[in-house]
């Protein structure tokens, strides 16, 4: 899995299940700031597009409104975060 895992033969050592949970959790945790990260990018569009009080979005509507946000502007914003 992305790398890394254990193997079910020979038998895992102690400190290799330690690394395998450590290293799993490590994943979930990018996975999460991800989603996050992914979260914040519509919140802040639809700010910039003036619908962030919007409960609902047709996905054609979004992507049509978002197409003129000068993405290089956004990475930059973010980025500085």
């Amino acid at each position: 899995m992305h790398g890394f895992g254990l193997q079910a033969q020979p038998k895992p050592t102690d400190a290799e299940i330690g690394t395998f949970v450590t290293r799993s959790g490590a994943m979930v945790r990018r996975i999460d700031r991800l989603r996050d990260w992914g979260h914040a990018v519509v919140r802040t569009n639809l700010a910039t597009i003036g619908r962030s009080d919007a409960t609902s979005l047709v996905l054609a509507e979004y992507l049509e409104a978002v197409s003129d946000v000068n993405c290089n502007d956004r990475f930059d914003a973010m980025a500085r975060r």
